[in-house]
């Protein structure tokens, strides 16, 4: 092989390296890029549900407090918060024996 030849082939290379590097630079940017918004994505959503969840309870619970001052039977209580929030007769049994008795 003539040095010229050899001389272009070396620069050949180091081009090839070059252009590897910079494409696997931009891979790993986008990818951090891409890994961080479908973070913060899921962040958002379980926070949302979370912060769902937990107004739902709070407000099952006042109901049953309202419904205790007012008067109301546990058995009542029970078939109204069934009725109201779509929940088993365990889940409504729970909220209400969570509140204590009247």
């Amino acid at each position: 092989m003539t040095a010229e030849l050899e001389s272009e082939v070396l620069e050949l290379c180091n081009l090839s390296q070059g252009v590897y590097n910079k494409g696997m630079k931009a891979g790993f940017e986008r990818g951090i890029d891409e890994g961080v918004k479908r973070g913060i994505s899921q962040g958002i959503s379980q926070g949302i549900s979370q912060g769902i969840s937990q107004g739902i309870s709070q407000g099952i619970k006042g109901t049953v407090a309202i419904l205790r001052r007012s008067g109301y039977m546990d058995a009542y209580i029970v078939e109204q918060i069934m009725e109201e929030y779509q929940l088993t007769l365990k889940e409504a049994e729970q909220y209400v024996t969570a509140s204590g008795s009247a």
